[in-house]
């Protein structure tokens, strides 16, 4: 189990970069739980894909209900005040602290590809290739 950022699953529902490298984690371990946050920031990244050209509707529709019917039953609230105490305390955005809260009240790690978040929380957050490698503990 582990809490997956909207950098992690954006990788794995659209193809790119780091696609191959979130379907190898999922494959690891499919127990990724998320905020609800989740599905307004992934709704952005389509819009922005969209508006670039990349796909047509009818890719993003099919992306958004895969992400969907995956994560929706993993969704799980932190504490938002804690959250707001993270962002604070680590000059990070109240989006990404909403991750991070989850992450250390399951205590589990936080996949992202969150370079910022790679960086300040080196014991928490964990990227995509990492996990893939090994460094699930």
């Amino acid at each position: 189990m582990l809490v997956a950022d909207n950098t992690a699953i954006v990788y794995l529902h659209l193809e790119g970069e780091w696609h191959n490298a979130a379907v190898e984690a999922y494959r690891s371990d499919p127990d990724w739980l998320t905020v609800p946050l989740w599905r307004y920031e992934f709704l952005n990244v389509l819009l922005k894909k969209r508006r670039a050209g990349h796909f047509n509707s009818e890719t993003a529709d099919v992306a958004f209900r895969q992400a969907a019917e995956r994560l929706i039953p993993l969704e799980h609230s932190p504490d938002h005040f804690q959250a707001l105490e993270i962002a604070l305390r680590h000059s990070i955005s109240a989006y990404d602290a909403c991750y991070v809260t989850l992450a250390q009240e399951l205590n589990v790690r936080l996949l992202t590809e969150d370079k910022e978040l790679l960086t300040k929380f080196p014991d928490l957050a964990v990227s995509l290739k990492a996990f893939g490698q090994g460094s699930k503990s």
